[in-house]
């Protein structure tokens, strides 16, 4: 991306009020790693260190995990709806009554999104 005076004024002047280079990159529709490089080069900010990056790569990969829909949750949605009798509870096969998703693919959802179940 090619800087002009102007939008390295208005990035300064974001950077100062305490902004974060994500919000600046929203605000402004500029893409982010440009404005973090930016401030790099102005010497606004330090680059980040290899734990940093290690860790904000990883965060990114777990992201386009969780992203991607799995076959099972296809599968499961593309059953005909079924309605139990007594409490109007939809019920699915392989799945405890009143639940959507069986326990496996609950955990799984949240083992993808780095919690306990």
């Amino acid at each position: 991306m090619d800087w002009t005076v102007e939008q390295d004024e208005q990035l300064k002047a974001l950077h100062a009020k305490r902004v974060g280079p994500l919000f600046i990159a929203s605000w402004m529709r500029w893409p982010p790693s440009a404005v973090r490089a930016r401030l790099i080069e102005l010497g606004l900010t330090k680059p980040l260190t290899p734990r940093a990056t290690a860790i904000t790569e990883a965060a990114k990969a777990r992201r386009s995990v969780v992203a991607q829909p799995s076959a099972t949750l296809c599968d499961v949605e593309s059953l005909d709806d079924a309605v139990d009798d007594e409490q109007e509870l939809k019920t699915r096969p392989g799945c405890p009554r009143g639940h959507l998703l069986s326990e496996s693919q609950i955990a799984a959802l949240y083992r993808a999104a780095s919690c306990n179940y």
